[in-house]
């Protein structure tokens, strides 16, 4: 496995080194300065973006969009429990790796505890993974409410719990949080009540270091 060094900012820095030891964050292998004085990092992330995975793989079934979904929302809760908001949750920002699906760029990383409406800004991740749905099935982003009309089978409840929590009013974050949180772990108790079907290997011409 080949590894590049990035240029980087500091809360990006500071993002990785908060979430360490997440098996969905990068993880960094050294840290140093270019030649201009810009920080640098080294990082173990290597995969192929979703958008030329999809590309090499054709017409997308449902139940494998279910299953991206999941792996995204397993890193998205992860990240949450720890106190950030990833901030760019876009299918460009998805590689596919080992036969699963992680976030990447977490430049628009931000610590809740500096949010003024920090649930807001959890729920707005999980709409723009709904979103993600309709970009791989329909090749656009939609409003929630137009994905869940749209859709069936095992996507439709996932889109609907989403469109349903983001009306709910927020009166107590703490209580919010919890029945939130309640909902997350339905929605990966449907999926691993499934089995997951095997992917295809990465093509080693689509292979891409990211941090």
């Amino acid at each position: 496995m080949s590894h590049t060094a990035y240029n980087i900012n500091l809360p990006y820095q500071s993002f990785l080194h908060g979430l360490s030891g997440l098996s969905c964050i990068p993880t960094i292998l050294f840290e140093g300065y270019t030649m201009g004085g810009s920080l640098a990092l080294l990082t173990d992330f290597v995969g192929q973006p979703l958008e030329s995975w999809i590309s090499d793989n054709g017409n997308i079934d449902d139940y494998t969009i279910f299953q991206i979904i999941l792996d995204l929302l397993s890193c998205l809760e992860k990240i949450h429990a720890c106190g950030y908001t990833h901030g760019d949750v876009a299918i460009q920002n998805v590689i596919q790796r080992n036969g699963h699906f992680y976030l990447i760029d977490f430049g628009l990383a931000t610590l809740l505890q500096l949010l003024s409406d920090p649930c807001q800004v959890i729920i707005q991740d999980y709409i723009s993974l709904c979103q993600i749905i309709g970009v791989i099935k329909f090749g656009k982003k939609m409003s929630l409410l137009e994905l869940r009309d749209k859709l069936d089978g095992v996507l439709k409840p996932f889109v609907a719990t989403i469109e349903n929590v983001s009306r709910w009013k927020i009166i107590n974050e703490k209580k919010w949080l919890e029945k939130f949180g309640a909902e997350v772990k339905q929605l990966h108790e449907r999926g691993h009540n499934l089995p997951r079907k095997a992917l295809l290997d990465i093509s080693d011409n689509n292979i891409i270091n990211i941090l």
